[in-house]
């Protein structure tokens, strides 16, 4: 007697349902690697954008300087106006008077 070698039917489908699995993960895993791509390009323009703005702000300093006094002991930037303006309210002591503090803060959004 002569035996048929052949797939059954059941078995075809396992081996398919295996394949699909396979493909979707490569698939999600393709789509993902695309997204991380995107991210890291817009990650790198955006540092670039805050490096640029950091070599600007050097170059001002070398450039003009600063004068004596201009930080205080807690290494914040200040500068004195001389007589305190009424809207800056001063303690009653008048400690802080004529004495401004700037910060600065830089707000990165990624662009569509």
């Amino acid at each position: 007697m002569r035996t048929k070698s052949a797939f059954s039917l059941l078995e075809v489908m396992v081996a398919m349902a295996i394949l699909t699995v396979g493909l979707v993960s490569l698939l999600q895993v393709q789509a993902r690697s695309a997204q991380l791509a995107i991210e890291g390009r817009e990650l790198t323009v955006a540092t670039m954008l805050a490096r640029s703005k950091l070599y600007d702000c050097q170059h001002d300093l070398l450039k003009k300087g600063f004068s004596v006094g201009d930080y205080d002991e807690d290494g914040n930037f200040v500068f004195g106006l001389g007589e305190a303006p009424e809207d800056l309210g001063s303690d009653s002591d008048g400690s802080d008077a004529g004495t401004l503090t700037f910060t600065l803060s830089l707000t990165l959004t990624p662009y569509p």
